[in-house]
């Protein structure tokens, strides 16, 4: 099996502000390298635990179609199936129809599995000749217009009704759009492909946004990104940061690895 970025998010789970304030960094020289390390830390602690901070569409590969039926997804939580595609036996690369399978998925597994009365169709016998794409991530970064009371996701496409909430990262002086607060839920209104409105009932009128928010804005459902996770995050740039070697010459040579694990322990999913 493996996993690829096809769309990548949109924002990083700790933002520059929240990274500095951490690592006590006040001068402004790093500005561009931190955000890197912050990039390279989450993608460990994402891959070791198998959880998806800010959502992305993801690709996972396949050599065949698993003889139990059930095509196993490594990285939660799956939000939606985006494609399931499959190399034929006349070598044809060949989408299967949405109706013709299910996902069942929660924030422990996602499964794949044929519709009811259906079996997948036979796969040619060769490296990723089964491909998944789907949406995982706790939380997806949007951009907001004001002007038009609209958010517009990066990755995910939201329907009507569906209940959300919204949170900015980015420090002491992330805001969100007026309008819209924290710990509470909204109901999307108006959804047209991947932008849409936020009203307080189900079928009302779109909350009137009379600023745009500051910082990293993003939209979740469910529980939020977690902070033992997110502090993994910060932790381990910190450290990379700090230490630009793998090796501190003239001092004991220590390890962050029982702090680090501790945190990444409490967030990893078994698949």
């Amino acid at each position: 099996m493996g996993l690829t970025v096809i769309t990548a998010p949109a924002g990083l789970p700790v933002s520059l502000a929240e990274q500095k304030l951490h690592s006590r960094v006040d001068a402004t020289a790093d500005d561009t390298l931190i955000p890197r390390l912050v990039s390279a830390a989450t993608d460990y602690c994402q891959s070791t635990t198998g959880q998806q901070l800010c959502a992305a569409v993801l690709e996972q590969t396949f050599d065949r179609f698993p003889a139990d039926g059930i095509l196993r997804l490594t990285r939660l939580p799956v939000l939606s199936i985006v494609s399931i595609r499959y190399t034929a036996a006349d070598d044809t690369d060949t989408l299967i129809d949405a109706d013709d399978y299910e996902l069942i998925a929660d924030d422990y597994g996602a499964q794949v599995r044929p519709a009811l009365g259906l079996s997948w169709p036979s796969a040619r016998a060769i490296a990723n000749s089964v491909r998944v794409r789907f949406v995982a991530g706790t939380a997806d970064a949007v951009t907001v217009n004001a002007s038009t009371n609209t958010l517009t996701s990066n990755v995910r496409t939201f329907a009507n009704g569906d209940v959300v909430r919204v949170a900015a990262s980015g420090g002491a002086d992330a805001a969100l759009p007026t309008g819209l607060a924290v710990d509470t839920d909204y109901y999307v209104v108006g959804a047209s492909g991947k932008t849409f409105g936020l009203a307080t009932a189900a079928g009302g009128s779109a909350i009137d946004l009379t600023t745009a928010g500051t910082g990293t804005i993003y939209v979740y459902t469910g529980q939020p990104m977690s902070e033992t996770l997110r502090a993994a995050v910060r932790l381990l740039a910190g450290h990379w940061y700090e230490r630009r070697e793998p090796i501190i010459v003239g001092a004991i040579q220590a390890e962050i690895s029982f702090a680090l694990d501790a945190l990444l322990a409490m967030n990893r999913v078994f698949v």
